[in-house]
């Protein structure tokens, strides 16, 4: 908390600039209102800067939500409690390292290709249209906006990647959670309650099935497992809280800001910088869409698999007390964990396919209008 001053000049002086370069491009957007052709130039570009701006906002009203969220993940009923559960940790540890740089990768690549296609035109043109009260073909004015507009696109590409990869990250922890249940389950023998957590054993200290104890320790373990699966659904709860507005916006807003960067796209000649630049775009959009919907379609399948994987415990050789209490969990799991945004849509991937069909329908819809 020492720069917490600083931190808040800083919030306050990259808002302020974002919201200067919507506003330029709103209004240039609302002179140019009879331009088909000039509002797609703006907007493809545009288009981000608002959905953006709308998860960020989503994320920091919920603030003080996601660090409690982060103080019960550090709890002891979340963390592995075997070799296999530290395995599936290490794993998706280097994943998500690996998931972040590919997306901070794609970004940039996108925004040096946006620099790039401006910078090597002869004409002095800046990176995209909008409104200024001076005229800026003039220097020094035009190397003020110049610098100005790739500074706001610089940041808005990293903090675009900074947000989804917090998320999705926040989607594969109820992943892992999923993991840990169903490796659990599958070994429930390996495992004993001590101190109210469940701590694997060594093989000689596994009960046997024909042992008078064996029913009451797997009874002990189940008991425990339901209690873990109620907690990470909670987590879920909570995660699908902090998405339930960005998300949906994202998901509404991305045919349109999909189809805008195809519409440039059929007007870029084939094999230039802009083209090039223009497809590195899409693709950036579409890994934007497809990374909420594939990790949320992720824990759909791994929580069906708990429902499975609960079949798999010893429960041929325990007692009815035992059968009893695992099919009232088998009924509970039955139904899998699906993350809902905006109370109607369930990121899944048939919501990305959903988002690019009709991408392309507004595309061509468009076209024809143009013709």
């Amino acid at each position: 908390m020492r720069y917490k001053t600083v931190y808040k000049m800083y919030s306050f002086i990259c808002t302020l600039c974002l919201v200067l370069f919507l506003l330029s491009q709103f209004i240039y957007m609302y002179l140019n209102i009879d331009d088909m052709d000039e509002i797609m130039a703006v907007f493809y570009l545009a288009g981000p800067f608002i959905v953006n701006i709308c998860k960020m906002l989503a994320v920091y009203r919920k603030f003080d939500e996601i660090k409690i969220l982060m103080k019960k993940l550090n709890n002891t009923v979340f963390q592995p409690k075997c070799k296999q559960h530290l395995n599936i940790a290490l794993n998706l540890k280097k994943f998500h390292k690996r998931f972040f740089y590919v997306c901070l990768y794609l970004g940039l690549q996108t925004y040096l290709l946006f620099y790039l296609c401006f910078f090597l035109n002869e004409d002095m043109v800046i990176p995209t249209q909008g409104w200024f009260p001076f005229d800026y073909t003039r220097s020094p004015y035009f190397e003020i906006v110049y610098i100005f507009q790739n500074a706001v696109v610089l940041f808005n590409t990293v903090n675009i990647v900074n947000i989804d990869t917090f998320c999705v990250g926040l989607m594969m922890q109820i992943g892992m959670q999923c993991d840990y249940l169903c490796t659990t389950l599958n070994n429930l023998k390996l495992f004993r309650v001590i101190n109210g957590n469940l701590t694997q054993v060594d093989k000689q200290d596994v009960v046997k099935e024909d042992d008078a104890s064996f029913s009451r320790l797997m009874l002990e373990n189940l008991i425990i497992c339901i209690q873990h699966h109620r907690d990470f659904k909670r987590i879920a709860n909570e995660v699908e809280s902090l998405q339930r507005v960005g998300v949906f916006i994202l998901f509404c807003g991305g045919g349109v800001i999909i189809c805008s960067g195809l519409f440039q796209l059929s007007t870029a000649s084939i094999g230039s910088m802009k083209s090039i630049m223009l497809v590195s775009y899409i693709i950036s959009m579409l890994t934007d869409q497809f990374v909420y919907c594939g990790f949320g379609n992720e824990v759909i399948e791994k929580s069906s698999n708990i429902f499975r994987c609960a079949y798999n415990t010893p429960w041929i050789e325990c007692d009815i007390k035992f059968k009893k209490i695992l099919l009232q969990f088998m009924t509970l799991t039955k139904d899998p964990i699906r993350i809902r945004v905006g109370g109607i849509l369930v990121v899944s991937n048939a919501v990305f396919v959903s988002v690019s069909k009709s991408s392309y329908s507004i595309f061509t819809l468009l076209k024809k209008v143009q013709e």
